[in-house]
């Protein structure tokens, strides 16, 4: 932990400069299986690119005690994630969503894979349901999974988590 003392050259911008001894530990942060091999995919995690942001249009991470999600309003926004499993392997994917029509497509991409799969309605953007979209393969040792929007094909949706499962 760094504590710092006295006040800021400048109210609203300044750089601190900090010197360590040796090299730093840095955690792993890409998200590895748990105990039943699946992949917990949170918006917390999320590399959120958000280039909807010049308008009021941007995505935001709504923490909540209950439940965390993104509301995700424009296609200029995705989302991406740093993988780590042992070999390449075969997911079900379930994604936890809120939307007003069945006009959502997303694409998913991970590796050399890209898919499209459709999202359902769930009748409302206060109305989250965790559905079962399909199934992606994903290559053994470190990759990125990437959710991005269909311009022709979205409307305002909010995203929680994306759970990864092994398929049957």
């Amino acid at each position: 932990m760094v504590r710092l003392t006295g006040e800021a050259p400048d109210e609203i911008s300044s750089v601190v400069v900090l010197d360590i001894k040796g090299s730093p530990d840095v955690p792993n942060q890409n998200i590895t299986q748990n105990e039943t091999g699946a992949l917990i995919l949170s918006p917390e995690q999320s590399d959120l690119e958000n280039r909807g942001y010049v308008s009021s249009n941007h995505a935001k991470l709504i923490r909540d005690t209950e439940l965390s999600y993104i509301t995700w309003k424009e296609t200029r926004t995705w989302m991406e994630w740093p993988l780590e499993i042992s070999g390449d392997k075969v997911f079900d994917i379930y994604v936890t969503i809120a939307t007003t029509s069945a006009d959502n497509k997303i694409f998913i991409e991970v590796g050399e894979e890209k898919k499209e799969f459709q999202l359902p309605d769930t009748k409302g953007l206060d109305s989250f349901q965790e559905v079962r979209i399909g199934t992606i393969n994903i290559p053994g040792g470190t990759s990125t999974l990437t959710v991005k929007g269909d311009k022709d094909n979205w409307q305002e949706c909010y995203l929680s988590n994306i759970e990864l499962r092994p398929a049957k």
